[in-house]
């Protein structure tokens, strides 16, 4: 199945997780056993493109699509997350170094709110209590967490609206913050 994040809605969404989520991840990293890896499916933050692929390739029925020119980002499909089917995971590299992941769930149209707090549910019961993202279109909450190699990961999860998609967003506190100060130079 063919990701529909294609659409500017699902794309504006995750940007708005990512910059209202990376202010308040310093301020709201759980006191909590830290996770084993950076990411989802056993990524790490700062591995290379043929590492990350080979992690993802292992998995039971995963497709690797190619580069996604509108996005990107490197494109995945066939994954399973958290026990549900995706449309596809999208991972971006800054100079050739793993800095996010985004996953679109395959979700009914009838079924989005449903699949959005069942999702929840199994993050905050992973990540704890999160941050609501204040959006008046979409609906978004997000976590700040530190994983074993002390690296500090945001994990986003957003129903996005007219899209009706859900997305999970993982992201490298420390690439996203390298970027932001880059904006913030070249302009």
């Amino acid at each position: 199945m063919r990701l529909r994040i294609h659409g500017s809605a699902a794309f504006r969404a995750v940007a708005t997780v990512a910059a209202i989520a990376i202010p308040f991840a310093l301020s709201s990293i759980r006191a909590s056993t830290p996770a084993a890896t950076d990411g989802p499916f056993g990524l790490s933050w700062g591995m290379n493109f043929a590492a990350a692929k080979r992690i993802l390739m292992s998995r039971k029925g995963a497709i690797y699509e190619g580069y996604s020119a509108p996005h990107g980002r490197e494109s995945f499909g066939g994954i399973i997350f958290a026990g549900r089917k995706t449309n596809g995971v999208l991972l971006g590299f800054d100079d050739d170094r793993l800095t996010e992941v985004i996953i679109e769930m395959e979700t009914e149209a009838s079924q989005l709110e449903q699949t959005f707090e069942a999702l929840e549910y199994d993050l905050r019961k992973k990540y704890g209590a999160p941050k609501t993202i204040p959006d008046p279109t979409n609906r978004q909450i997000a976590w700040s967490t530190a994983s074993k190699s002390g690296k500090l990961t945001v994990v986003g999860l957003a129903l996005v609206r007219p899209d009706g998609n859900v997305l999970v967003y993982y992201s490298d506190l420390a690439a996203a913050n390298r970027a932001e100060a880059k904006k913030k130079k070249d302009i």
